[in-house]
């Protein structure tokens, strides 16, 4: 059954500064059908997709057909018309068994939110289609060899000649870069930060998937390499220098909401999984569920996994009121959210033993997965400077 959603005044409460701490209908709605469409088609299938490392197209044609490709898009064009709470919680529930496919998600997300919101009338009228309706998955191509977070590192160029634009570099570590349809790929052009769209097949065009990561290893990672690519002027988004000061910032917000959101179901994961465990594991004569020891493990989790919510769904509402304030909210959640999830996860397994160890068991899935989210859309360490670094900045003005 296809998920319906709207936009909503996303909590109760008063005023837009303040963090509401109950739902709409319309979310708890939504929030069960996301978790069924997970326990349906993820639940009993992600430790198959890591072995494999890859996903099924069988569930990129599902998520298509419940509109989740276009989940936050305006309705005017075509799209669902969701509030990024929305968006987190649909990340939430495919995280608690799959943090790869929501990595999927998340780059075709950050494409498809861009030309919304940078694309021109044309551009829009012919990318954006296929692309809601999953017939193209897109990825996000920032990241080079040399370069990641120094965006001035980047090595990629687009030089003109006889009007005509031609496209070089390497791009490494992209999300489903190895499988997607469509790149959005930084560069310089003219000494300029420039955004342009890829198709696949461009010729010029090659890439070559990376295997045997530690975590995101459904996700299907690739390395793109672009030999002499000739593009035109409509594959260009956006004004040449807007493209890191503008673009990608605010299509990285998309990322690191989906990864906090995503950190926060892993969690749930952790949780959830313990606690079944500790209900049946004996030892000796005793559950583990009688033990001090594993019920102040199950509280310390339960209350950070609160905790992450609570500022997960706070960065999320300030997204959706535009409010300036939510690019340091988000990445507080994803900042907090991932480290709690590298924590638990450790101890979930643990407290399962060797049977936490195997690779069938989800909390193998959650033990890698989780370091990675520690890295992605901005490591932990950056994400300190830059929250610290504001502090100082308003003389520690708190809001």
């Amino acid at each position: 059954m296809r998920i319906t959603c709207k936009k909503t005044q996303q909590f109760q409460g008063e005023g837009n500064s303040k963090m509401r701490g109950r739902l709409e209908r319309q979310h708890l709605e939504n929030t069960e059908n996301f978790r069924g469409f997970a326990k349906k088609y993820v639940k009993e299938e992600a430790a198959q997709w890591e072995m494999d490392q890859a996903i099924p197209f069988s569930v990129i044609t599902a998520m298509a057909r419940e509109g989740f490709f276009a989940l936050t898009l305006p309705k005017e064009m075509g799209g669902e018309g969701a509030d990024y709470v929305s968006y987190g919680m649909l990340n939430e529930a495919l995280g608690r068994y799959s943090v790869s496919l929501t990595g999927v998600l998340n780059v075709h997300t950050m494409v498809c939110e861009t030309l919304v919101k940078w694309g021109t009338a044309e551009q829009k009228e012919r990318w954006l289609p296929p692309l809601m309706q999953g017939e193209h998955i897109g990825a996000f191509a920032l990241t080079e060899p040399q370069a990641g977070i120094d965006l001035s590192g980047l090595l990629t160029t687009v030089t003109k000649k006889d009007g005509r634009y031609f496209l070089n570099g390497r791009k490494k570590w992209i999300t489903y870069g190895a499988a997607a349809d469509l790149f959005l790929v930084f560069g310089f052009l003219d000494k300029k930060p420039v955004c342009c769209l890829v198709p696949k097949h461009t010729e010029g065009l090659s890439v070559t998937p990376i295997r045997d990561m530690l975590g995101f290893r459904a996700s299907a990672l690739g390395e793109l390499s672009f030999e002499n690519c000739e593009l035109t002027a409509d594959q260009i988004i956006g004004q040449p220098g807007f493209a890191f000061t503008f673009i990608s910032p605010f299509a990285l917000d998309f990322g690191r909401i989906s990864v906090a959101f995503a950190a926060l179901g892993l969690l749930r994961g952790c949780l959830e999984e313990c606690v079944s465990y500790s209900r049946s594991r004996q030892t000796g004569e005793v559950l583990l569920a009688d033990r001090p020891g594993t019920r102040r493990l199950l509280t310390e989790m339960k209350i950070d996994y609160e905790a992450a919510r609570h500022l997960c769904l706070d960065g999320a509402f300030y997204k959706s009121q535009n409010d300036p304030l939510s690019v340091e909210k988000i990445f507080m959640a994803k900042y907090f959210a991932s480290k709690a999830a590298a924590k638990h996860s450790e101890k979930a397994v643990q407290l399962h033993g060797a049977l936490g160890c195997h690779e069938q068991t989800p909390t193998v899935r959650f033990y890698r997965d989780s370091k990675t989210m520690e890295i992605i859309e901005g490591s932990s360490e950056v994400i300190e400077s830059l929250i610290g670094k504001s502090l100082i900045d308003k003389r520690g003005q708190v809001h």
